[in-house]
């Protein structure tokens, strides 16, 4: 089609002698330039019109931008202070994160006060902009609703540090950073899943890690490691040993 319109836009008339007189449609009343020429005859309305339906194909070619769908949902710090959300919802070497963007198919990001530590740029390499200085939100980012909505919900259950799904994905963060540190007891690598929150509150599934030369007292439990990273993660430095649990966090 676009090339039957170059065609016509090359010749003289636009191919006006080519379309039958019935099929013509009226002529307007006669309008004339300054110069005195005609600027409405049969030929120029012509190719007026075939420009207007290049310029729409070529429009209808272009590629869309996919429209993506979002949501933003503040982060509950007033309500449960001294809980450490930023820790919770990236997870050690930002596994909870990770986990959440693969199951729901969305972009998941912590903005807002608190959410990059002192001295330091964003993740993405953007220069901090007015959303950084709101309270702490967490930004959803994906394809369709669904897969917002999704993103929604896996989020929301990290949001309420007291529900069952809060609980497990920090059971489950517990474990992750017992395997990263290397302090998960080998004949327990393979512990059944459904018992992991008794074994967890019991440390059972957790050992000291082997003294540095210089501190040679030096140990750890579960909490306190967890309680550290989560501190880390925060820009506030290691958490004291037993700071786990916090103000307003639950216990572990």
């Amino acid at each position: 089609q676009m090339d039957e319109i170059d065609v016509l836009l090359r010749l003289p008339d636009c191919g006006v002698s080519e379309i039958p007189e019935a099929e013509r449609s009226p002529s307007p009343e006669p309008v004339y330039d300054q110069a005195g020429a005609r600027v409405n005859s049969r030929e120029v309305r012509r190719r007026e019109a075939l420009e207007a339906k290049r310029l729409e194909l070529i429009e209808s070619l272009k590629p869309r931008a996919a429209q993506k769908c979002w949501r933003k949902l503040i982060v509950p710090i007033d309500k449960y202070p001294g809980y450490n959300f930023f820790g919770a919802i990236i997870g050690p070497r930002g596994n909870a994160q990770k986990r959440m963007e693969r199951e729901s198919g969305c972009k998941i990001v912590i903005r807002g006060r608190g959410a990059i530590k002192e001295g330091c740029g964003r993740h993405d390499g953007k220069p901090l902009g007015p959303e950084d200085d709101e309270p702490m939100h967490v930004l959803i980012e994906g394809p369709d609703e669904e897969s917002v909505e999704k993103g929604q919900e896996l989020v929301t259950q990290v949001l309420n540090p007291y529900s069952e799904s809060a609980i497990a994905q920090k059971e489950r963060q517990m474990r992750e950073l017992a395997i990263i540190n290397g302090t998960l007891k080998e004949e327990d690598l393979a512990a059944n899943a459904a018992n992991w929150s008794n074994a967890a509150a019991k440390g059972a599934l957790w050992r000291a890690p082997p003294p540095p030369v210089s501190a040679p007292n030096c140990g750890g439990t579960m909490d306190d490691e967890y309680a550290s990273f989560m501190a880390e993660l925060s820009g506030g430095g290691p958490a004291p040993p037993g700071g786990a649990g916090g103000p307003g966090a639950p216990g572990g």
